[in-house]
């Protein structure tokens, strides 16, 4: 009889455990300050697979790897990838609530000894509450929670973080994988990288916890988030989940990207004009300019065109405005509005006209365009840690672009016009608007002439 249940047990295994095993991938919709999109997660075990737009022309992949203990952000733009590992103080489930002693004072410096420059800084703690309502609900196969949670940074009056920072979530969670379990880990890392820390000044990050709520995977999510007295709310909405067999490599370090150390770098890639100015006074390594080469080329392609094909080269968007965005997103964004209309559109990095015509031809061109940001502006827009944690301010950006189509070869431009908007409340949101605008104007009158 024994031997008979052993039987039974082990068929019910075979059948229950594919399913249990089975890869897991998730459509969801996503609301963020008006500006809706649908992304997808993938679930393979321990491991985890999304996709964070911080708006049109930006965006960035996550892989949470369980199993090793760490994060990986990638920037597919420019092929770069950031290794978060988790830290004990990520991983503890529950920090005193008592606030950390103060840091011991050095003894003083003997007469005559050198000294290193002090470094600045104080300590953030994040506070974060969990509350399980009690209520149940099923979604999508799973026996769903009702969790409520908080999260406050509560920065010490010597830190560099002065803006405090709070967050409310209301959502419903459930155990979609048993393996997939560093969610918590993740966010305090996403907290620490997130954090602006220079030599100068950085500050120590602390986790305080409480309540006994468990989250899990958000099949619903509500996120109203308060910094520098403005305040807006996210939603995340799980529209599809379908369990199908996912490639291992999906979870993986991306193969010929480039690692980085900071999530500025993970965003912006380098300035060539800048680095190649550096690179004549010796300032840069062959190592380091052959690396930014391959990050700014790296995403790219100047392979020839298909016979009879309009074929656009871009030249690196002029900063008249003196704005911070990021000039090379910026030009990628507008590449691909042109490649919506059906043309090619490729990027001329010389800066002297008769070197820009020289590229031009060797890629086949048969226009040039070139782009000036003349304004770019905002009212009202959060900054701070708000605007690093989305990549969006809560008031209105506007902006403007003037533009100029050469024939390739030629010094008479076929087109001049300019496109402006204030419709917007990311710099790439409006970029995206006018860039509309330019792409289509440029498209249309490049295909007079041919």
């Amino acid at each position: 009889m024994k031997k008979l249940y052993g039987a039974v047990f082990i068929a019910l295994v075979a059948v229950l455990l594919p399913a249990a095993l089975a890869d897991i991938k998730v459509k969801t919709r996503n609301t963020m300050a008006g500006h809706t999109s649908e992304s997808t997660v993938y679930i393979k075990g321990p491991r985890q697979r999304s996709e964070q737009s911080y708006g049109p022309g930006m965006s960035v992949t996550t892989v949470l790897q369980c199993d090793q203990k760490r994060q990986i952000q990638i920037n597919n733009a420019c092929k770069v990838y950031l290794v978060t590992p988790f830290t004990e103080e990520d991983e503890a489930v529950e920090e005193a609530a008592a606030e950390p002693a103060p840091p011991a004072a050095k003894p003083a410096a003997k007469k005559g000894a050198k000294t290193e420059p002090a470094s600045r800084g104080g300590i953030v703690t994040y506070v974060n509450t969990v509350t399980d309502t009690g209520e149940r609900q099923q979604m999508f196969g799973f026996s769903a929670r009702h969790i409520k949670s908080s999260m406050r940074a509560e920065p010490s009056p010597d830190a560099c973080l002065k803006e405090k920072f709070s967050m409310e979530t209301d959502g419903w969670y459930a155990n979609v994988s048993y393996g997939l379990s560093c969610q918590t880990a993740a966010q305090r890392a996403s907290a620490r990288t997130a954090a602006p820390q220079k030599p100068e000044c950085q500050d120590k990050i602390r986790f305080r916890r409480s309540g006994a709520g468990q989250l899990g995977y958000p099949l619903k999510e509500t996120r109203t988030m308060t910094a520098g007295g403005q305040t807006f709310t996210t939603t995340t909405e799980t529209l599809e989940l379908s369990r199908s067999t996912l490639e291992p490599a999906l979870f993986d370090l991306p193969a010929g990207y480039r690692e980085v150390t900071s999530f500025q770098q993970l965003m912006c890639a380098p300035d060539m004009g800048a680095m190649m100015a550096q690179a004549t006074k010796g300032d840069v390594s062959e190592e380091d300019m052959a690396a930014a080469v391959a990050a700014a080329g790296a995403s790219q392609s100047t392979a020839g065109k298909s016979s009879g094909k309009l074929r656009i080269g871009v030249v690196r968007i002029e900063n008249k405005a003196k704005s911070s965005a990021n000039l090379q997103q910026a030009r990628e964004l507008l590449m691909n509005e042109i490649r919506d209309y059906d043309a090619d559109a490729v990027p001329l990095d010389a800066t002297k006209p008769d070197d820009i015509q020289m590229e031009a031809r060797s890629k086949d061109c048969d226009f040039v365009l070139y782009t000036d940001l003349t304004r770019m502006k905002a009212a009202g827009k959060v900054g701070g840690f708000l605007g690093r944690a989305t990549g969006l301010g809560t008031g209105k950006y506007e902006a403007q672009v003037d533009y100029r189509l050469f024939p390739t070869g030629e010094d008479t431009p076929r087109l001049e016009s300019s496109a402006s908007t204030k419709e917007g409340t990311m710099e790439m949101e409006v970029l995206g608007a006018v860039f509309k605008t330019e792409a289509r104007e440029a498209v249309t009158e490049a295909r007079k002439g041919r």
